[in-house]
C-alpha cells in the first residue's frame, strides 16, 4: 500500500465528501481499479480513527525487544 500526492483534479471517494482529492491510496495485490482518492480532511479523520486501534510501541519497548541494553549512569539513579 502506498499513499501518494494526487496530480489530477478529482473528487474525494469518501461517501458524502465533495472536496477535491489531494491524495491517492494505492492498494497493491488487488484489482487495478481499487485505488482510493481521498482529500486531506478525510485522510486526517482516517488517521485519527486508526490511532484509536493501532498504538505505536514506545521506543523503550522497541529497544528492549531488539536486544539493546541501556546503561544507566550512577548520577541518573
Amino acid at each position: 500500500m502506498n499513499i501518494t500526492k494526487n496530480v489530477y483534479k478529482i473528487k474525494c471517494d469518501v461517501h458524502g465528501c465533495k472536496n477535491n482529492a489531494e491524495y491517492r491510496i494505492e492498494f497493491k495485490k488487488l484489482l487495478r481499479n481499487s485505488d482510493m482518492n481521498i482529500c486531506k480532511d478525510c485522510l486526517k479523520s482516517l488517521y485519527i480513527e486508526m490511532a484509536k486501534i493501532i498504538v505505536p510501541k514506545s521506543p523503550q519497548n522497541m529497544l528492549t525487544k531488539s536486544g539493546f541494553k541501556l546503561v544507566k549512569n550512577k548520577e541518573q539513579e
